[in-house]
């Protein structure tokens, strides 16, 4: 695995360049290989002075992955890395930087030999060809030995000859980015990510390291939206783990339009139970939204089927309550036993002190007779002369908390006729009762015009419209 590893096809090809320097072929097969070559396209050109000290550096590497004890000691050497990295800042952290060095240091010096030689190579390499090939030995040997700063000269040397594109000189750029970063140094590793990107490798998560070079660099903004922007380009390519790690970053740090933005990729991309409890965990926890819009996404929780754990029925339960929408508290209720997370003698914390579901079923029970005779008469007000946005506002959350969706849409739409009317709390319930009757494509444009502090509920509502109208 080791000799995979580090002699690759660039390897390979140096050693062909150099059989055929050193002679050792009849003429039958150097016809052969004369076709074969041409085959290939361009060779490398190599001069014989290069070739005497190429050579032997090559083949000195070669054998030193076959050496037990070198590798055992690089081994140590990873080992020991881990353990810095791992270690807590102070005393021990300072010993186990000083353990590093020293087997850092035992480990390269087993390989004096190979560096002298590597060395000379570099020294000798003039042309574009011979810089190629002594850049991805120098790398190869940095990377046998942990010696970032031989890999990184080598790397930027495969660079300099002018000899590397596209794919290659992107991945050139993508590793000398990945140690830059493990050297601590983010700004340099931004450039490198950036130059890999620009040169279209995206291979060996380039994009996510981008993403975390400007993190790391204390950016972390801009670092979540460009971790945004790269998922948009990749769609359902994005690995599920970018995203989390983007919500993880962005909640912890408190910044709300991050958190909200990369709550709605993990369950556009990614729309598990998990990843939905999480978005609404998270989206509620940043925005401090009252009990009324709490209330939106309760709905969108049930509607997807998230309603999990006793505290999102109880939650419900008692916002409906403060709402005065009677019809769904005792919907919810009825839901929340039929799951199983909650029974009449569940302990409630209402608005007025402790109670039990039995207690708030029975409260809700007694205001249906009024609230029925209500819808009739709200709806009336609403239609009449003296209806006003909000009068119409207040008919359609009435006929919402019931299932009717026709009604309420009509009220919605009137109310947004009227002077003064809360545009965007229209539009999103407007859109919940377009996405009730199955319109999911008005109800993505009801969403789609919901800009305030509800917006981040509206496009929850978008990601669970949209994957319905996809048959989904």
């Amino acid at each position: 695995m080791v000799r995979a590893k580090f002699f690759a096809r660039t390897a390979l090809a140096l050693t062909l360049s150099l059989g055929v320097a050193a002679g050792g072929f009849g003429a039958a097969e150097a016809k052969d290989k004369k076709k074969a070559e041409a085959a290939k396209g361009p060779q490398q050109k190599l001069g014989e002075k290069f070739l005497k000290v190429a050579k032997p550096a090559m083949e000195s590497l070669q054998a030193s992955i076959k050496r037990p004890e070198m590798m055992a000691q690089r081994e140590k050497v990873l080992a020991a890395e881990k353990a810095a990295r791992d270690a807590k800042a102070g005393a021990a952290k300072d010993t186990a930087v000083a353990k590093l060095n020293a087997e850092r240091a035992t480990l390269q010096g087993m390989l004096t030999t190979e560096k002298g030689l590597i060395d000379a190579m570099v020294a000798a390499a003039v042309e574009p060809d011979e810089k190629l090939v002594a850049g991805q030995l120098l790398n190869q040997y940095g990377a046998i030995s942990l010696d970032r700063t031989a890999q990184t000269n080598g790397l930027q040397m495969q660079i300099a000859s002018g000899k590397l594109a596209g794919e290659a000189m992107g991945q050139a750029h993508f590793q000398l980015g990945m140690l830059a970063s493990q050297a601590g140094n983010f700004k340099a590793a931004q450039t490198e990510m950036k130059a890999a990107i620009a040169a279209g490798y995206t291979k060996e998560e380039a994009e996510f390291q981008l993403s975390k070079a400007f993190m790391n660099d204390g950016q972390l903004p801009l670092g979540l939206k460009y971790l945004h922007d790269a998922t948009v380009r990749n769609g359902v390519a994005t690995p599920e783990y970018w995203i989390d790690d983007g919500v993880v970053q962005a909640f912890n740090n408190k910044l709300m339009p991050e958190t909200n933005m990369l709550a709605v990729d993990l369950v556009t991309y990614y729309p598990s139970p998990q990843n939905w409890d999480r978005a609404f965990f998270t989206i509620t926890s940043v925005n401090k939204y009252k009990s009324s819009d709490k209330i939106d996404l309760l709905r969108l929780r049930d509607r997807t089927g998230n309603m999990v754990q006793p505290d999102d029925y109880l939650d419900y339960m008692v916002y409906a309550t403060s709402a005065r929408l009677p019809a769904e508290v005792l919907s919810v209720i009825d839901k929340g036993i039929k799951s199983g997370k909650i029974t009449l003698a569940t302990d409630v914390a209402t608005d007025v002190g402790m109670s039990t579901v039995a207690k708030v079923q029975a409260a809700a029970q007694a205001k249906m007779a009024e609230d029925n005779r209500l819808l009739t008469v709200q709806e009336a007000d609403a239609l009449g002369p003296k209806g006003t946005a909000v009068v119409a506002l207040s008919a359609g959350d009435a006929f919402l908390s019931h299932g009717m969706g026709v009604k309420a849409e009509a009220m919605y739409r009137l109310a947004m006729t009227k002077p003064g009317v809360d545009a965007s709390r229209a539009n999103l319930r407007l859109g919940i009762v377009l996405y009730d009757q199955g319109k999911y494509a008005d109800a993505i444009a009801a969403f789609a015009k919901v800009t305030d502090a509800r917006a981040p509920i509206a496009q929850l509502w978008t990601v669970q419209a949209k994957q319905k109208l996809a048959g989904k």
